[in-house]
């Protein structure tokens, strides 16, 4: 729901900050754990453009705890193009403000990430 919001939300200034966002994870390929923050800064950055103030502290929190506790869960290693690749679309999709274009691409980006965390049809 997070990226719905976004998408109806979204601003020039808040795409330039999330495209920025990926260039500054892209710019740390072949150094893991800043790669992965930079990964949950992404995330992050998505939840602000709601307004909501919650939704970046909850992110935050979740996806901190998941790495932590969960990482090797995560189908990762050789994975960060891709990864950067998802990232860079969802922000396509919500410069067009196409919200269900972006719901599509982060449930394909969160199901890729691991079968135990994928996405049901309907919000389930």
């Amino acid at each position: 729901g997070t990226v719905r919001i976004a998408a109806e939300k979204c601003t020039e200034a808040d795409i330039r900050d999330l495209h920025a966002l990926v260039e500054g994870q892209r710019a740390l390929l072949g150094d893991e754990q800043p790669f992965i923050q930079a990964d949950i800064a992404f995330h992050v950055g998505l939840a602000k453009v709601t307004g909501n103030p919650l939704l970046p502290a909850v992110t935050q929190a979740m996806l901190s705890w998941l790495f932590e506790y969960y990482k090797p869960l995560l189908h990762w290693a050789g994975r960060e193009e891709t990864t950067l690749k998802e990232h860079a679309s969802i922000v396509g999709f919500l410069a067009s403000h196409d919200a269900d274009g972006a719901v599509r691409m982060m449930e394909a980006h969160l199901n890729r990430s691991d079968p135990l965390y994928t996405v049901k049809a309907g919000g389930d």
